[in-house]
């Protein structure tokens, strides 16, 4: 289990959001995320190769990772 607050070195090659709309389900993907980090809120910060960063809120329906933990949290 990861803690919240504390950041994650990862290798993902896509990371997939999952979003119910009325017009069906919306997809929201990042390519090579290198950090991670969970708030307690539920928020999700990350960054990808090239630096840039990301903020998504809670209220998605699932996640598809498309890699591996490296900090040791990969099951």
């Amino acid at each position: 289990m990861i803690k919240k607050d504390d950041w994650y070195q990862v290798h993902e090659k896509r990371r997939t959001y999952l979003f119910a709309t009325e017009q069906g389900i919306v997809e929201v993907s990042f390519e090579n995320v290198k950090y991670f980090r969970c708030s307690p809120g539920g928020t999700h910060f990350f960054e990808d190769e090239r630096g840039k960063k990301y903020i998504m809120q809670k209220g998605w329906l699932s996640i598809e990772i498309d890699g591996e933990w490296i900090d040791g949290h990969s099951h």
